[in-house]
């Protein structure tokens, strides 16, 4: 599934399979149930290693108390 079809900025956050879980906007209500149902079923290891990465992800990536600062830093050394 191409990245276009998913909703807005959703795909430059999450990672599907990897910090998240992605579906098209064209998904059916049986897809997403599927989905679901896939998600119910992980382990608490699993989920937890879910959640670790998409943290990570946005520490990393996202958080605008640690961004701005270092944009500035760039921007003022132009």
């Amino acid at each position: 599934v191409s990245q276009s079809r998913y909703v807005g900025g959703v795909s430059e956050i999450v990672q599907d399979g990897e910090n998240g879980w992605l579906l098209p906007v064209d998904s059916s209500p049986e897809r997403i149930a599927q989905k679901l149902i896939a998600i119910a079923r992980l382990s608490r290891e699993e989920v937890e290693g879910f959640r670790r990465r998409a943290l990570e992800k946005w520490e990393n990536e996202f958080n605008s108390a640690q961004n701005y600062p270092e944009f500035a830093k760039t921007v003022l050394n132009i």
